[in-house]
């Protein structure tokens, strides 16, 4: 019995650490899947050799679900983008050093009052 009980902790732990393959985004997303759906699919679309994938949350968590989820992967992070949509949590996310910037080249025909 110890050396199954062994066995199955290794298994579950190694489970862990399969590595994500660089061609991939983790986009966790607080946006409503109906919506976010359609624009994650038309990225995937425009960069073909990205692979999506995206992690919503639940109706019952919202927000706070995955901001959960991110805290308790501080060690090794797993989400490229964390698309949320409530300020106070991703203030902080961001205070707890847990959310990094990104500089952004914006085109220079973006509308400027956006």
């Amino acid at each position: 019995m110890l050396w199954l009980s062994l066995a199955m902790s290794l298994l579950s732990a190694a489970a862990g650490c399969v590595p994500r393959a660089e061609n991939s985004v983790v986009i966790y997303s607080a946006a409503d899947r109906e919506y976010a759906q359609p624009i994650l699919a038309a990225f995937a679309r425009r960069n073909s050799a990205t692979e999506v994938v995206p992690q919503f949350d639940v109706e019952s968590t919202k927000t706070v679900g995955l901001v959960t989820r991110i805290e308790s992967e501080r060690a090794r992070p797993r989400a490229d983008v964390f698309w949320n949509n409530e300020i106070l949590h991703t203030l902080r996310l961001e205070q707890a050093g847990l959310l990094q910037p990104v500089a952004w080249d914006i085109p220079s025909d973006w509308p400027r009052n956006m």
